[in-house]
């Protein structure tokens, strides 16, 4: 009974999670593998992730705390902006989350607070960016789009 159990462990659990768990590097091939490869850009969330990894020498993903990116991020680059250190956040917690709800490779996930952006830019578009738009939406078949678009420009 007892190696059977033993047999089914080493069936369904990976070698990796046997030790200390997942590497944030393998982890990122993993997503990406089977997330990210299929958008259209994915050098932001590699080089977001690939920072963690450096600076953190590649950590488990049970030794990875928020609180220490923000800061590690602070004193590398002091003009960041909160926008850009939540990017980073937001893409090590989605790693974090899938590990713990898909691979069940993690137990918990820690808390990710996002810290507070500003309200953004207003931006202002011409009328003949309004006309690309609206013939762009026009031709590609976005019909509810364009009347929707219509009525905001007009209002």
């Amino acid at each position: 009974m007892e190696a059977r159990r033993k047999a089914e462990e080493e069936i369904l659990q990976p070698s990796w999670a046997s030790s200390k768990g997942m590497k944030l590097s393998e982890a990122l091939d993993k997503m990406y593998l089977e997330k990210w490869s299929q958008q259209k850009d994915d050098s932001g969330v590699r080089q977001r992730v690939g920072w963690v990894i450096n600076k953190f020498n590649d950590p488990y993903l049970t030794e990875i705390e928020p609180d220490e990116i923000i800061k590690a991020l602070k004193e590398e680059k002091p003009n960041i902006s909160p926008a850009t250190i939540n990017r980073y956040l937001a893409n090590v917690q989605t790693i974090l989350n899938r590990a713990k709800r898909k691979w069940k490779v993690l137990r918990d996930v820690p808390l990710f607070e996002k810290l507070k952006e500003s309200e953004g830019r207003v931006v202002v578009v011409s009328e003949e960016e309004e006309v690309k738009i609206l013939r762009w939406l026009a031709d590609n078949g976005f019909v509810e789009e364009y009347v929707l678009t219509v009525t905001l420009l007009e209002t």
